[in-house]
């Protein structure tokens, strides 16, 4: 798991891990694992509140999974994880939840229980971003061909 600071360089970090962890992957794979992974490390970095950023990444012969915990306590509604549109080219920002739709085989929302909570016995809830993609895959020619 990696613990990233909540700051605006987290992104980079995060890519440059997976750089490390993924360096036999397919190139197109790592790419799209990367841009995916800043994407939703940017989220968690501008939406919610200030706390360290969990990454969580799983490796095994068919997919790459990806979770990107922050201390939101509320999931995306399903809407957004099945049909966020990709906004109009003169804005500024927004891609990141289209793109996950774009190339991830996989992707949601939830609310997990933070097992670091305060002592109290008091439950705390965190929010998770993830999403799965094939070893296989060939995302970004994928993403290229119209439906």
């Amino acid at each position: 798991m990696l613990r990233l600071p909540h700051e605006a360089g987290a992104a980079r970090t995060v890519r440059s891990h997976l750089a490390l962890v993924g360096a036999d992957w397919d190139p197109q794979v790592l790419h799209a694992v990367s841009l995916l992974a800043s994407e939703a490390v940017t989220n968690a970095v501008r939406h919610a509140p200030a706390a360290p950023v969990l990454v969580r990444i799983a490796v095994d012969d068919e997919q790459v999974g990806v979770e990107v915990v922050d201390a939101g306590t509320t999931p995306l509604a399903p809407s957004r994880c099945s049909d966020s549109p990709m906004p109009r080219t003169e804005h500024l920002g927004g891609r990141g939840l289209p793109l996950l739709g774009l190339l991830a085989d996989r992707w949601g929302s939830l609310l997990e229980d933070a097992d670091d909570g305060p002592p109290s016995g008091a439950r705390r809830a965190r929010h998770v971003v993830w999403f799965r993609l094939a070893h296989s895959a060939r995302p970004l020619s994928r993403a290229a061909v119209p439906a």
